[in-house]
């Protein structure tokens, strides 16, 4: 986050979502999509009356906007106004975040390794641990079944998209 699609593209992702909103009838609240570009053009995965999963509301989108979702939710839903405005078509982002899963095949965790050299990685702003030395790991079928995740936040796309690499695949947390 954020995007780095250009105009044309952003309008054609939102003009389909807000069709999508306004075709379930959702008015007030919150409203998170999973939408694809492809060559047949912008199509929908998702669309739910709700705040996004994983680490995207609580923490991805925060570390590049400065935005806390949830206290605007919060707000909304208490009828107090949002401290944003929540009728813009776009929030811009002062840095870029960029979240990664690790992954395994089915096993037996054997060792983790370089959690603490990952999280002293500048610029690295979470290590989420979810499968530890001896736990039975799966290949996931679902955000919960990964094995951890990171998020790291930088100035640009690129040097975000660095960190996470260096991370994930060059510090082989898991064996």
């Amino acid at each position: 986050i954020p995007t780095t699609y250009g105009k044309e593209q952003i309008d054609m992702l939102l003009n389909t979502f807000k069709k999508g909103v306004n075709a379930l009838g959702l008015t007030c609240g919150a409203a998170k999509g999973d939408l694809k570009l492809t060559p047949k053009g912008c199509m929908i995965g998702e669309i739910a009356a709700r705040l996004s999963g994983g680490y995207m509301s609580g923490w991805t989108f925060p570390y590049a906007s400065g935005i806390d979702l949830t206290e605007q939710l919060l707000r909304i839903a208490l009828n107090m106004e949002p401290t944003i405005d929540i009728n813009s078509d776009f929030i811009p982002c002062t840095q870029y975040s960029a979240e990664g899963a690790w992954l395994s095949i089915p096993g037996k965790v054997n060792a983790l390794k370089g959690i603490d050299k990952a999280k002293a990685i500048p610029k690295v702003k979470e290590v989420f641990i979810r499968s530890q030395k001896s736990d039975e790991v799966v290949f996931p079928q679902n955000n919960v079944e990964k094995c951890g995740n990171i998020i790291a936040s930088e100035s640009s796309y690129k040097k975000a998209q660095d960190i996470k690499k260096k991370i994930l695949y060059k510090n082989k947390i898991y064996q």
